[in-house]
């Protein structure tokens, strides 16, 4: 009775992981293991005096991937990155900026991503005009 007990729970886990992940959707091509070679990107970091907001990353590769703030382990080699709003633009510190929040839609970061190397990814909104605003890598360090 245990076991089986223990057995469902791990099947409902791995449905609830599968369904977390994209529904079986193969992430591994661009997602590294704790044992396998990668870079970090980093997207939590909000720099409003440097005009430099944090956001979500939806998109790797042209897949869709569940939006998620903080930290991406990524396997070395060319990436496109794409990404949504967080909603941590504060209009105060961007100049001449009127309206919501909310950012459109930037053109995708091309990211060559090293093994060993921490990436600070950002938005970069430091212009009264939304289609101005890019998405930028602001630091880069290596992992210690």
């Amino acid at each position: 009775m245990l076991r089986s007990l223990k057995n469902l729970m791990l099947i409902a886990l791995s449905t609830f992981v599968l369904a977390a992940c994209g529904g079986g959707t193969d992430l591994s091509r661009f997602i590294a293991q704790p044992h396998e070679p990668h870079g970090q990107v980093i997207t939590s970091v909000d720099l409003p005096a440097n005009y430099l907001y944090a956001v979500k990353i939806n998109k790797v590769d042209g897949q869709e991937f569940p939006s998620r703030r903080g930290a991406v382990w990524l396997k070395p080699g060319r990436h496109e990155i794409g990404t949504v709003s967080d909603g941590s633009v504060n209009r105060s510190f961007v100049p001449g900026l009127a309206g919501d929040r909310s950012f459109p839609p930037t053109e995708p970061l091309v990211l060559d991503v090293e093994a060993g190397k921490i990436y600070y990814v950002g938005l970069k909104a430091d212009s009264g005009r939304r289609e101005d605003w890019k998405l930028v890598v602001w630091k880069t360090e290596d992992q210690s």
